[in-house]
């Protein structure tokens, strides 16, 4: 898992403070932790002519960055614009869990 300068910039808005609490926990979890750096910004950019929000062109810019193998969200919007996507593979939470689950199976 990886956590990224994003996240923690988000989580500081997040007004309910167990939330908050419960999804600073997953920082420690975390094997990488991306800082920003104009790599990621420049891929950021590319990004947002997909038309995604900036935030979300971040997220998958640090997951880029750090060499993820997928990036998980459950925006709709998000999993279009990024269906076969070659840069990262984009799925949501559901979908990897079937494809690993069919995986076990094998």
């Amino acid at each position: 898992m990886v956590w990224s300068y994003i996240l923690d910039y988000e989580n500081l808005a997040n007004p309910y403070q167990d939330r908050k609490n419960a999804i600073r926990e997953w920082k420690n979890m975390a094997a990488v932790d991306v800082s920003e750096n104009p790599e990621i910004v420049e891929k950021a950019e590319t990004l947002k002519l997909k038309s995604i929000h900036s935030k979300d062109a971040l997220h998958i810019a640090c997951a880029i960055w750090a060499e993820c193998n997928v990036f998980l969200t459950t925006d709709d919007h998000i999993l279009k614009k990024f269906r076969g996507y070659d840069e990262i593979e984009v799925l949501s939470p559901l979908t990897l869990m079937t494809s690993l689950e069919s995986n076990d199976a094998n």
